[in-house]
């Protein structure tokens, strides 16, 4: 009996040993190797509550959706104001009704002004358009699985949308159809896919694989889209935490891939054009009173934005119980400038 007890005691502080080194790793892998990047907060006051989708409009006027289901404008820098409460969407006629928390994930525009807002696990996963003009908030897919972040054609033809579950799917609706839209594609075996970003020419998608910590590219050009892993950034014994993907407007090759890792506070730059893609540089964030944890991000006039969504502590996030943080921020890129412009150069010859 003594026996037992000492082994199931050695094998207890093995375990507590192992998973220590686990979130460790997880929490600083990439760290120390990457510059560090100085932040500047976009919301002093602290509107937002668990903040995560961000984007632009043709104006130049910046979005936010946080975790309470309101999406904030904040108008030429100016302090953020309620654009539209996602909880007033109106429920569709015949169906039933849509329930649980509105988390605001991926946000995109499309050329008429109205904005879609992926909306995690409400209404079995949902996308709601919020009307340019009558600022109205109505269903445009739902029972999709977890809408997590979107992106949407330069045309305004098709919008693809990541299922984030254990065998995830990227799906491709169209959005000159009827609502509810359905969707008329879809790349399949993905592991928690989270951020994407359009390549070059809009021929191919980059996805985030959450946990796995892969980079997939998916080949969208043809009836059947297919998807191919290009890079691993969890490295061993530790968890992913990839969220949001990113390319700089400038990089016309569509050659340098920004990648959130949530938990890790870092972003790291892929270099798609190595072979095989290598880990081109990392930026690592910090402030007073903690780390901050980006979630989705956009890039526009040398500047990076994103949302800073919750702190970082695995068992938190994994109970179910994370501390929300409440602000948006940004920071200068203006460094690989020269290398876009080479790119773009050597393209033209």
């Amino acid at each position: 009996m003594k026996n037992f007890t000492k082994y199931l005691n050695y094998t207890i502080v093995g375990l507590v040993l192992a998973f220590s080194l686990y979130v460790y790793r997880t929490l600083e892998l990439g760290r120390g190797d990457a510059q560090s990047a100085l932040i500047e907060i976009l919301n002093p006051a602290g509107e937002m509550v668990g903040p995560e989708g961000i984007q632009f409009d043709a104006a130049g006027n910046l979005y936010v959706g946080d975790a309470q289901g309101v999406v904030w404008v904040m108008e030429h820098g100016g302090s953020p104001q309620v654009y539209a409460d996602l909880a007033r969407v109106q429920q569709l006629p015949g169906k039933e009704l849509a329930t649980g928390s509105i988390h605001v994930g991926g946000m995109a525009f499309d050329t008429q002004g109205n904005l879609y807002a992926a909306c995690c696990a409400f209404g079995g996963g949902a996308i709601l358009r919020v009307d340019a003009g009558t600022k109205e908030v109505r269903f445009f897919a739902r029972d999709m699985g977890v809408a997590n972040y979107l992106v949407i054609t330069r045309d305004s033809r098709h919008l693809w949308v990541s299922d984030y579950r254990s065998r995830g799917r990227v799906l491709r609706y169209p959005i000159g159809s009827p609502l509810l839209a359905q969707p008329d594609a879809a790349v399949t075996d993905l592991e928690y896919p989270d951020g994407l970003a359009f390549g070059k020419d809009e021929l191919v998608l980059y996805a985030a694989e959450t946990r796995s910590g892969y980079i997939a590219r998916l080949d969208i050009a043809g009836d059947r889209p297919r998807g191919e892993r290009i890079i691993n950034l969890k490295g061993s014994f530790a968890a992913g935490s990839l969220d949001g993907l990113a390319f700089d407007p400038r990089d016309s090759e569509r050659r340098f891939l920004y990648v959130a890792e949530n938990i890790r506070g870092i972003f790291t730059v892929v270099d798609l054009r190595a072979q095989p893609a290598r880990v081109f540089k990392s930026l690592r964030l910090a402030q007073m009173g903690g780390r901050p944890c980006p979630a989705s991000m956009v890039i526009r006039d040398g500047y990076l934005y994103f949302t800073d969504l919750w702190s970082c502590s695995p068992i938190r996030i994994l109970l179910g119980i994370p501390k929300w943080h409440n602000h948006a921020y940004r920071f200068r890129v203006l460094d690989l400038a020269s290398l876009y412009t080479t790119e773009t150069q050597r393209s033209q010859r």
